[in-house]
């Protein structure tokens, strides 16, 4: 099943997580914060554009039935927050905190960042399809690396570059949303992955994305551009931030991690 079938499906209680989504023992974690943005945005956000996100992964989401229960803490005069709770088997698996904000007139205008030139996508190294030590949900999104390197090659930069789309064909007039970038932005490896001598698990334990609303529209299809850089690592931690272009260079979306690594 496709992200946008998935999504779709979302319904006031509950969702199906198909197979063919893992990463490892879990579901690869950018479709577990878009299935609890979705049922915020069913249920909970009044049509507020989402401003910012705090993901927490607690436990491992298999395939299979997950119920949600979404909270409305706060609603304003301009901003609200909310919280979803993924519970499975009667146990929280993740929790989404999310925080939106109409636009209001300001005087302090700073300009958004712009996307560095990089290679075009079509020159860039594609992602290997390798059985078992590549996870699952990466089959559905074609990558391409332009600096940095692939997971597991003991590279010695902890930065990264490239482009990213999914493989599926969206219906035309597809626009770009929250739960979408959440899939882009969360389908790269993490940074230091490609320092790894062999493989070795990894996880990701809190998420932080921030979403740029923007003025106009933005078809969700098509190549993505990402760049990542490591903040720190030590201890089997990794704090690595991340920003997410579309192809005319618009930034749409800034994050940052705290990964768990196991080597």
């Amino acid at each position: 099943m496709n992200l946008l079938d998935i999504l779709a499906n979302v319904t006031n209680t509950g969702a199906t997580i198909p197979d063919g989504w893992g990463q490892g023992r879990a579901t690869y974690g950018g479709l577990v914060a878009a299935l609890m943005q979705t049922h915020l945005e069913k249920t909970t956000l009044q049509g507020r554009p989402l401003r910012s996100a705090s993901i927490h992964f607690i436990g491992p989401a298999a395939p299979g039935e997950v119920q949600f229960n979404s909270e409305l803490i706060r609603s304003g005069k301009s901003s609200l927050q909310a919280q979803c709770r993924m519970l499975q088997d009667g146990k929280t698996v993740a929790m989404l905190t999310a925080t939106c904000g109409e636009a209001r007139a300001s005087e302090i205008i700073v300009p958004r960042s712009i996307a560095p030139r990089v290679a075009a996508p079509e020159t860039g190294q594609a992602m290997p399809d390798l059985p078992g030590l590549v996870p699952d949900f990466t089959r559905r999104f074609d990558f391409r690396w332009v600096s940095g390197g692939l997971p597991f090659t003991s590279s010695k930069t902890a930065n990264v570059s490239g482009w990213v789309c999914l493989k599926e064909s969206l219906p035309e007039g597809t626009l770009l949303t929250p739960a979408i970038i959440m899939a882009y932005v969360d389908a790269w490896p993490p940074t230091t992955l490609q320092m790894f001598t062999r493989p070795a698990p990894i996880s990701t334990m809190t998420w932080t994305l921030d979403c740029e609303v923007l003025a106009e529209s933005i078809a969700a299809d098509g190549w993505w551009q990402y760049e990542a850089q490591t903040l720190s690592c030590g201890d089997g931690y990794t704090v690595a931030r991340s920003q997410l272009w579309s192809a005319s260079g618009q930034l749409v979306a800034s994050s940052q991690q705290h990964v768990a690594g196991f080597l």
